[in-house]
């Protein structure tokens, strides 16, 4: 028994695996019956080697797979953490400085911000890899429901002719023939639904870890915009402070000795320093 390998081809790992088979059964058959067990042996360290040669490009394939995967899940983690970043910063310039003040600091999105935002992005494609062997049960399992369907439904069909009395010759075998297929039908039915049970559980717990993830972002970007709104504000609020001062200064300077009689708060100003709505 003899068998041409040659190196330069690239068998998958599972042809490398039967020819290795095939070469050590040769190898086997020539010790067993006194054949050439030197040509076996070549033909036994080639196939050996073209197997190593298939595995190791088999994983460098996989390598490159999981490289551009992983490739793919940093830039899509780097664009939803610009769109987080570019949202952080819209909501919160709602608070303008004074118009004779230096612009206020771009606010840097906090951390925690960032991290519920990647998380987000992680149960994303965690669903995404969750729902594909549930879409393929469910696909495949829906098919073999529609031509079962369709068996029953021409087996309804027939009987319900045969009732109105119009009965054919060829009835009883053909309504033999849709009631085995219905049965066989049903029976692979129940095995493709138990697959597509047997996903789900993964899909639920997907959908919920998705939903608390964008919950947490949520209130993680409603706590961190307030706080540095905030900051926004105490910032205007210093210097309307210092310019209150600089006035209060240059009314002393000119003969003032009581401020009440040059300046006094707004009613709304009052009100907001208690506390109150305005």
């Amino acid at each position: 028994m003899s068998l041409h390998i040659s190196l330069s081809s690239s068998p998958s790992v599972a042809a490398a695996t039967e020819a290795l088979k095939l070469a050590e059964q040769a190898l086997d058959d020539a010790l067993t019956f006194g054949g050439d067990t030197s040509a076996a042996r070549v033909t036994w360290a080639v196939a050996r080697d073209a197997l190593a040669v298939a595995t190791a490009a088999e994983k460098r394939a996989v390598d490159q797979t999981a490289a551009v995967k992983r490739a793919a899940a940093r830039e899509e983690d780097a664009v939803a953490v610009q769109v987080a970043r570019d949202d952080f910063v819209a909501a919160v310039s709602v608070i303008e400085p004074a118009p004779d003040a230096d612009p206020l600091p771009t606010p840097a999105v906090p951390g925690i911000v960032l991290q519920a935002t990647q998380q987000v992005q992680r149960a994303q494609r965690a669903l995404i890899k969750a729902q594909k062997p549930f879409a393929a049960a469910s696909q495949e399992c829906s098919a073999v429901r529609a031509r079962l369907s369709s068996k029953e439904s021409a087996l309804a069909e027939i009987r319900a002719r045969r009732t109105g009395g119009d009965e054919q010759l060829g009835d009883p075998a053909e309504m033999t023939a849709l009631s085995m297929d219905a049965e066989d039908l049903r029976r692979i039915v129940v095995g493709l639904q138990s697959n597509v049970d047997a996903a789900a559980p993964a899909v639920q717990a997907a959908q919920q870890a998705m939903l608390d993830a964008q919950q947490a972002v949520a209130a993680a970007k409603a706590r961190a915009e307030l706080d540095a709104m905030v900051d926004r504000v105490r910032a205007v609020e210093m210097h309307f402070v210092a310019q209150v001062r600089a006035l209060r200064l240059a009314a002393q300077a000119r003969g003032h000795v009581n401020f009440g009689s040059v300046f006094l708060p707004s009613q709304q100003l009052r009100m907001l320093a208690q506390g109150g709505r305005i």
